[in-house]
């Protein structure tokens, strides 16, 4: 009879120490989870669903199947790195432990494809009522609310305050606004609002917290800076795919 093999005293603790880093990775998805709901109570994010018992279990299953890394292990090992914006990589410039390969820009938020359907189709209805100034409220300093609404004030303006709207309720408002006020006081990668108040007709003023801002498209005429947008999905996977050509078996 062949004898089977006994487990190692080291691996014991190889295992101990796996679970315990999944019960710690658990319980900030558990976190995350409550901190989407909170948000979700106080009108923000209302179009990201707010996590299941399903989604926990899947993502424990996920959780013991991966291998446990750090983020410079994540980082070595990837084929690449993608940031959204060249002012989110600057700020990961700056920290001296970031090292990363194969470093690309994508340049926006991917917009999905119903908001691309809804521009081309506000831009066919050419809307010339537009009118009022918008600011996004927020009871978290960040977003500079607080900012935004007092530069309205500076300039005699009572802002229309989008809070507590579903999105297609946040494009109505940016199809009837003149103009979208949106000075965040936290680094913003991108700026998904920014983008959809612009594409929907409205003058946009913005700080250099805002990724965006910061890009060469934004300063293209809006035709042009669609047309980058409507590209966004399509050139991430070209990047993927240069990724994966670059770096072979």
């Amino acid at each position: 009879m062949k004898q089977s093999k006994l487990p190692k005293p080291a691996d014991f603790k190889e295992s101990a120490k796996n679970r315990d880093s999944t019960a710690r990775l658990i319980h900030k998805v558990v976190q995350l989870g409550q901190a989407v709901r909170r948000h979700r109570a106080e009108g923000n994010l209302r179009s990201l669903a707010p996590p299941t018992i399903y989604g926990y279990l899947a993502f424990l299953r996920m959780a013991t199947a991966l291998p446990h890394l750090n983020l410079q292990q994540l980082y070595k090992s990837g084929l690449g790195t993608i940031f959204l914006t060249n002012r989110q990589l600057s700020v990961y410039k700056r920290n001296p432990f970031f090292k990363a390969k194969n470093i690309e820009v994508l340049g926006s938020s991917a917009m999905n494809r119903s908001f691309i359907e809804r521009v081309a189709d506000f831009k066919r209805r050419k809307n010339k009522n537009k009118k009022g100034t918008a600011v996004f409220y927020s009871p978290h300093p960040v977003k500079g609310y607080k900012e935004s609404r007092e530069y309205c004030i500076a300039k005699g303006i009572d802002p229309i305050e989008i809070f507590d709207k579903t999105p297609n309720e946040v494009f109505n408002i940016f199809e009837r606004s003149e103009s979208f006020v949106y000075l965040p006081v936290g680094m913003e990668w991108a700026g998904r609002m920014p983008v959809e108040a612009r594409f929907l007709g409205c003058n946009v003023v913005l700080n250099d917290k805002v990724g965006v801002a910061g890009e060469p498209w934004w300063n293209l005429s809006d035709d042009l800076a669609f047309e980058f947008l409507k590209d966004t999905p399509a050139r991430f996977w070209r990047i993927v795919e240069k990724f994966v050509n670059e770096n072979p078996g």
